[in-house]
């Protein structure tokens, strides 16, 4: 057998190199053994066709019977043995002509590279923005299409792996694909992250920790972990298993925190929360659960389900000590600075005012006459309205010092980075305002509704609190 190697160009759009390998049989010259008794071929010897009758000479019978021994001991007949070996040889020999082609070809990998580089190129020309059909699928499923969706919708999965190729989507998880611009948000991706693995892992599957966290869209403080967590019931016979993409947990879920939002199965806020809490630093954990209480979670009845897991007892003590009255991450963690350092306790969001609510502040020391103002970054960042922002606060503040309250303001900077600075800046303004003659006359903020009078059960203690945090709560 001869191998030939066919290099042809061509004029498709993709201009590259073509290699031909084919197989051609050589002509087969007779042989005094395989020729037929009788025949004389030419160039045969002499007497070549008046020997005796093929296969009984000594030689032959010889022949034959270490052929048989052979097979015998081996199972294989020595035709197919032989017949294997010249296949063996002869894909050599194409593997060696190729390699010399190659080598001797210098434009070849050029030329491919070139080719690979072209099409990637026409496809993101072709490509500006997604079509409408996708966008509308993208949007129907929440952000994560699957090849599954994709296919059920009458849209070619080869569509979104072609966006892809034009950098308009990205991949997920194995056939999950997303809107590529989604992913600059390190919080946003791990929330489209959770979803594209809570349909990976099935209708069985219920994500729980951050990943139910960032479906319910909670606020959040801090990265993202790097592993998605779901949960599946263990009376159904699951077992917990490690994916390269998280972790699927067995458990017993209780019935009532068995959700689904976004397409996608979820536990409760509240047992994400206690969740998270039993898991991970108490701070972030603190942050969700005054979300999810502002929410209406009853963080209490997801703890007792919890009651024997371990963790639980830091699940707890965030249940206890969150605050439904909290309006964002800023001031809870100006409020964890009173828990942290043991600093009297601030009511949330309280109303303050001459003859009636007139203003609202973000945390309100009533036994001391002092008030918190949380500035995020939001109210004057990108804003075309900073300038008003800052006069009304500035007119605000004033109004608040002629009430007779002392105001202390922190950002981000203080209350992330530096509590202990923030601790001693509440310490310093609440021992001078110490001797008050009288409380300051408040109300309370009930959502929907307004301004009420408060219940004793609502007025803070004026002392330090005394309050401990649980042992590692940093992490």
């Amino acid at each position: 057998m001869r191998a030939m190697i066919h290099v042809s160009t061509s004029t498709s759009p993709a201009p590259g190199l073509c290699l031909t390998l084919h197989d051609r049989p050589e002509r087969e010259e007779p042989t005094a053994e395989s020729h037929i008794p009788g025949t004389v071929w030419a160039g045969s010897p002499p007497g070549a066709g008046t020997t005796r009758p093929r296969g009984t000479s000594l030689a032959a019978r010889t022949r034959r019977r270490q052929r048989h021994h052979s097979e015998a001991a081996t199972g294989v007949p020595v035709a197919l043995r032989r017949a294997r070996s010249a296949s063996a040889e002869r894909g050599v020999l194409l593997h060696r002509r190729c390699v010399f082609l190659r080598s001797s070809t210098n434009r070849l990998p050029d030329l491919i590279c070139q080719s690979g580089s072209d099409d990637a190129e026409h496809v993101a020309r072709r490509l500006q923005r997604i079509p409408d059909d996708i966008a509308e699928l993208i949007a129907r499923e929440h952000g994560v299409v699957s090849v599954a969706a994709a296919r059920a919708a009458g849209v070619d999965p080869r569509r979104l792996r072609r966006l892809c190729t034009a950098g308009l989507m990205a991949p997920l998880l194995p056939g999950c694909f997303t809107v590529a611009a989604q992913l600059d948000d390190e919080w946003e991706a791990f929330r489209l992250g959770a979803r594209a693995f809570g349909c990976y892992c099935g209708p069985s599957a219920f994500l729980t920790g951050w990943s139910a966290v960032a479906m319910w869209r909670l606020p959040v403080v801090g990265r993202p972990p790097s592993r998605q967590v779901a949960v599946r019931d263990v009376r159904a016979g699951h077992s917990v298993r490690n994916m390269p993409f998280g972790d699927l947990r067995a458990v017993d879920l209780a019935a009532g925190h068995a959700r689904r939002t976004d397409g996608v199965n979820v536990v409760s806020r509240a047992w994400a929360v206690a969740d998270v809490a039993r898991t991970g630093p108490i701070l972030p954990a603190l942050v969700v659960a005054d979300a999810a209480a502002a929410a209406g979670a009853d963080l209490a009845g997801a703890v007792r389900h919890l009651a024997h897991w371990p963790g639980a007892g830091r699940a707890r003590w965030v249940a206890d000590h969150a605050d439904p009255l909290s309006e964002s991450p800023l001031e809870t963690l100006g409020r964890f600075t009173c828990l942290q350092f043991g600093l009297p306790l601030p009511v949330s969001n309280a109303w303050v005012g001459a003859n009636g609510p007139e203003y609202r502040v973000d945390g309100l020391w009533p036994f001391h006459g002092v008030v918190f103002e949380a500035d995020g970054a939001l109210k004057y960042d990108d804003r075309p309205d900073a300038s008003q922002i800052v006069a009304k606060q500035g007119e605000r503040e004033w109004q608040l010092r002629r009430l007779g309250l002392e105001v202390v303001r922190f950002g981000w900077g203080l209350a992330w980075g530096n509590r202990a600075e923030l601790a001693a800046r509440f310490a310093a303004v609440l021992q001078d305002n110490n001797r008050r003659e009288s409380s300051v006359r408040w109300w309370k903020h009930v959502r929907g509704v307004g301004a009420v009078e408060p219940e004793p059960a609502d007025w803070p203690s004026p002392v330090r609190p005394g309050t401990v945090l649980p042992a590692g709560w940093d992490r």
